[in-house]
């Protein structure tokens, strides 16, 4: 993703008039201490992802296993009765998971697990609500993995391990944006706008990477 760069710097002038850049005191030079830091490091990969797909719409051609997710399979889709016994499954693993790093890689599991339901839904020819839905849940867990990422931040911040969670969860991030954009173009009504919000909490999930370097 070569030119991030060029869109950080160029977007700093935005970060600059975002809410709470003008009350800071004292200036802050550009770093994971500025106030705005992640929003413009997550509209960065917003652009970037854009601007890639115009130049190279092969990009969303690829097609993205379980396996890249390190998963066996997508499993039971919500369309299926049994679905509740997978999510019966994720509340148990959450319940006696208590490690910050484990909830983290257990909610990007998840997260994935969630779109390549959505994704699934979309190449059956589901109905758009159905689609929506699964997206809707997708959202709702990678809200979820920012929140636990900043959370386990605060014992692995500038830790090699923490360093390997920010590679682990920008790599998902660069993913899920991908594999969003195929649902997207495949689908329209009420999938299509939840397929932009999606692609709006993964750009912010993007940016809490950067709290552990």
């Amino acid at each position: 993703m070569k030119s991030i760069a060029r869109s950080v710097l160029f977007l700093l002038a935005i970060a600059l008039t975002l809410p709470g850049a003008a009350s800071a005191a004292t200036p802050l030079p550009f770093s994971a201490a500025h106030p705005q830091y992640a929003a413009v490091l997550s509209v960065a990969l917003a652009q970037e992802t854009a601007e890639a797909a115009a130049e190279n719409p092969a990009d969303l051609d690829e097609d993205f296993s379980p396996e890249d997710f390190g998963l066996t399979g997508v499993g039971f889709l919500p369309s299926n009765p049994l679905y509740i016994f997978k999510v019966a499954r994720r509340g148990l693993s959450n319940f006696v998971t208590t490690d910050p790093q484990a909830k983290l890689e257990n909610s990007l599991r998840f997260a994935a697990e969630k779109l390549l339901e959505a994704e699934a839904l979309s190449e059956r020819g589901a109905r758009s609500g159905a689609v929506a839905s699964a997206l809707a849940r997708f959202q709702s867990e990678v809200e979820r993995a920012r929140a636990l990422a900043d959370s386990a931040a605060e014992g692995l911040g500038g830790s090699e391990a923490g360093a390997e969670i920010a590679r682990e969860l920008m790599d998902s991030v660069i993913k899920y944006q991908k594999l969003i954009g195929r649902i997207e173009n495949g689908s329209g009504g009420a999938a299509t706008e939840a397929a932009a919000e999606a692609k709006v909490s993964t750009g912010e999930a993007f940016g809490a990477a950067f709290v552990f370097v």
